[in-house]
């Protein structure tokens, strides 16, 4: 009887870190949209920019824009990527062409 109420009890607090943990989850995806659509509605901004300024990854942000906008391609994460591996070999080169 002891180990049925024990079981119960670890049960209960099982099911209450699974609630806030989703709760927090949900949290912190509406605090990301927020945060995105005040960034991009001052200007257009590179997924680097967006990386820099939300502190999230841009592989992570990317998938998360496919995810947001239900895109079965990951359209999203292609197009900012390219633009984030063009713009960083673009200074890279700036950088050999100013010590030259």
């Amino acid at each position: 009887n002891d180990l049925q109420a024990r079981l119960h009890q670890v049960d209960m607090v099982a099911k209450k870190l699974n609630m806030r943990n989703k709760q927090l989850q949900q949290n912190t995806a509406a605090l990301l949209k927020n945060y995105l659509l005040i960034l991009l509605s001052k200007k257009s901004l590179t997924l680097s920019q967006l990386s820099g300024f939300t502190g999230v990854n841009a592989q992570t942000l990317g998938d998360y824009l496919d995810k947001n906008q239900q895109n079965e391609f990951p359209i999203w994460t292609l197009i900012l990527s390219l633009t984030s591996v063009g713009l960083s070999l673009y200074y890279v080169l700036k950088q050999i062409i100013k010590r030259d």
